[in-house]
């Protein structure tokens, strides 16, 4: 549950490559119709933010619901925190953990082998580990469908931006056993000062 979970949240953390049948749908007499612009206006506005918190709430079509904290601090730094559950996920800069704080139980891997590297990378390129199969703005707001590059078969994520000012509000992801899960992040603030206490192992841990 723990592993589905950090999968479902930290997906944004996937790098891009753009499909060769990438095309963009819904789009606007504005421009919106080159989807190379619009990935790399994302990418420009991913590559900006040093630091970032949000709430989220998070629901899935079998009826699942949580909320939480999300924590990133570029680079390599990031904390995703389950109101009303056990569950806590630390990136450090070399490992991201995901800590089962009511067993006792552990889990560690190389933050560069994981989704969330992506996102908490120094420098963030839209290219080489995930294809972007589709761009679609409608709403004024934009959405970019990835997969991973190597195993397509694995699932979809859906990132959803806002386009003007171009802001992340959440994402969807569409997992290998048919649920879809919702991610909405809420006061969203980015470039503050967040406490390196955040990303320490928990003391039970120590």
């Amino acid at each position: 549950m723990m592993t589905r979970r950090f999968l479902t949240l930290a997906g944004t953390a996937a790098a891009f490559a753009l499909a060769p049948g990438l095309t963009a749908t819904g789009a606007s007499a504005d421009g919106w119709s080159n989807p190379d612009a619009i990935v790399s206006e994302v990418e420009s506005y991913l590559q900006g933010i040093r630091s970032l918190r949000a709430t989220f709430i998070q629901q899935t079509d079998r009826g699942g619901y949580a909320e939480g904290e999300f924590y990133l601090d570029r680079p390599g730094r990031m904390r995703i925190e389950y109101e009303d559950a056990p569950d806590l996920i630390i990136a450090n800069g070399t490992f991201i953990t995901y800590y089962d704080l009511e067993l006792g139980q552990r889990s560690d891997q190389f933050l560069s082998s994981s989704l969330a590297g992506f996102i908490a990378r120094e420098q963030i390129s839209l290219s080489g580990d995930v294809t972007v199969r589709d761009v679609s703005t409608e709403f004024d707001v934009i959405r970019i469908d990835v997969v991973q590059t190597e195993e397509p078969s694995a699932g979809e994520l859906s990132l959803v931006f806002d386009r003007d000012p171009i802001e992340l509000k959440g994402w969807l992801v569409h997992d290998a056993q048919g649920v879809t899960t919702e991610i909405t992040l809420e006061d969203l603030e980015t470039d503050i000062s967040l406490s390196s206490s955040l990303f320490q192992t928990p003391e039970r841990f120590r």
